[in-house]
């Protein structure tokens, strides 16, 4: 029997991680730690020079962060809730710094070599997005754990959305122009030559690894009950600070290493992208079961038979044996229903329609439920001119049986008493009328006698 489905859909990102999902993840997981220790063991043999590789690899993860960043802020708006706004912007600002990262990298824009203080300007927005996302992610998740405790008021949420991400371009632009401004005096990260100096290897790559390393942490301490997003964060944490790590041991740009860390950054950026992905598919699916299946009994309700049977009529050409529809109505189940409850009634209508499918052998065999409409009874509508109009032109079609025009057909009885009524009152008024004047009459007789 198909299983009941659940009036109320999971919201996006908001789905229970079960065991099959961690277990991904952790396979996932370890197989980055795996390439990690090899590229940091091995990876120091100089790779091919591919210019192209860091615009390509650098335009999908800045694509697939901002669309990351704009599914998270979409939720925000429909659900309210202010942890998805704070993660989208996480998101908007690193695929924001991603855009100067690739525009001041040697040999993209600018052939090498370049000034020196130039030359630091693409590694500084790397290092900020690699620090600054997970102390944005880990902090969100630290205030609100299950991230659905602070909901924004609905009239609120839009003004709370533009501030968000006018507050984060205004941010992104005050980055790249300060590091563009001290490109000069900062830290060389970078040398001539276009190797890593010992202040990257020994003070900024441990601090980029220590910081996704503990956003992480932050994310996935109640893993068993985190939702979908915070399981998939915490593995782009990790990846993230698996690249670190990995640059940390490179020797210079493309190198095996380096050419490793540009892939985990990839998955970095794109991993919450898929899950999102994925999800949206799931409860489309989800939608669909909710608006074909009966709830109770898990049979095909009358949508999907009205989809069917348009479908069999439109190529019952095509049939020479032609279609048999049977229909099946439980006699006194309503005294049945009044007299042992609901429940067990419930209990019937499931175990009929296991029978129903386990008599459906063939795959054309499709049973489904149909609940019998009630008619309401409406008070006495107004039959006014336009109504009037409307039954005149809904008369033919009405006779067919082929519309049910609501105050026409339906309600004819009432209106056929409205016009009783009516008539009774104009014809008490009119006696009464007769009575008054005929009193009058006879008063002015009585006066002039006198």
């Amino acid at each position: 029997m198909v299983a009941a489905v659940e009036s109320e859909l999971p919201q996006l990102g908001h789905v229970g991680s079960n065991a099959s999902f961690r277990g991904v993840a952790l396979a996932i997981s370890l197989v980055f730690v795996a390439v990690t220790v090899a590229a940091a063991i091995f990876g120091n043999v100089p790779g091919p020079h591919l210019r192209s590789f860091l615009a390509i690899c650098a335009t999908l993860w800045a694509t697939a962060e901002l669309l990351t960043a704009f599914f998270l802020a979409s939720q925000f708006y429909v659900a309210g809730r202010l942890s998805y706004a704070l993660i989208a912007v996480g998101y908007a600002f690193t695929g924001l710094l991603t855009i100067p990262y690739i525009v001041f990298f040697p040999g993209v824009f600018f052939e090498p070599p370049l000034p020196s203080g130039m030359a630091q300007v693409s590694v500084w927005h790397w290092i900020v997005w690699h620090i600054t996302f997970p102390m944005m992610l880990g902090l969100t998740n630290a205030i609100d754990p299950t991230l659905e405790g602070r909901i924004v008021p609905r009239k609120l949420i839009a003004r709370t959305l533009v501030l968000l991400i006018a507050g984060t371009g205004v941010v992104a632009a005050i980055v790249t122009a300060t590091i563009w401004c001290t490109r000069d005096v900062l830290p060389r990260i970078v040398d001539a030559s276009g190797h890593f100096t010992g202040t990257y290897s020994y003070v900024v790559a441990p601090a980029v690894v220590l910081a996704n390393l503990a956003g992480c942490a932050i994310v996935s301490r109640r893993l068993r009950q985190a939702s979908s997003l915070q399981l998939w964060v915490s593995v782009a944490l990790l990846t993230a600070a698996l690249d670190g790590l990995v640059n940390a041991t490179s020797p210079g740009r493309y190198t095996i290493s380096w050419y490793v860390g540009k892939g985990e950054s990839l998955i970095t950026a794109s991993v919450v992208l898929l899950m999102l992905l994925f999800e949206i598919s799931t409860l489309y699916r989800r939608l669909f079961d909710v608006a074909s299946v009966d709830p109770l009994t898990g049979l095909a309700n009358r949508r999907t038979l009205d989809a069917e049977m348009h479908d069999v009529f439109a190529g019952l050409s095509r049939m020479p044996d032609g279609v048999s529809l049977l229909v099946l109505d439980l006699d006194k189940f309503k005294s049945f229903n009044d007299a042992h409850g609901h429940a067990l009634g419930d209990r019937v209508l499931r175990t009929v329609a296991v029978v129903l499918q386990a008599c459906a052998s063939r795959p054309t065999d499709r049973p489904h439920r149909t609940v019998r409409r009630r008619r309401i009874r409406r008070p006495p509508l107004r039959y006014d001119a336009r109504r009037r109009a409307a039954c005149r032109r809904t008369h033919p079609l009405r006779d067919r049986g082929n519309v049910d025009s609501p105050g026409c057909g339906r309600h004819r009885h009432d209106h056929d008493q409205h016009r009783r009524r009516s008539r009774r009152r104009r014809r008490a008024k009119v006696a009464v009328g007769h009575v008054r004047r005929r009193r009058s009459r006879a008063l002015r007789r009585q006066r002039s006698r006198s």
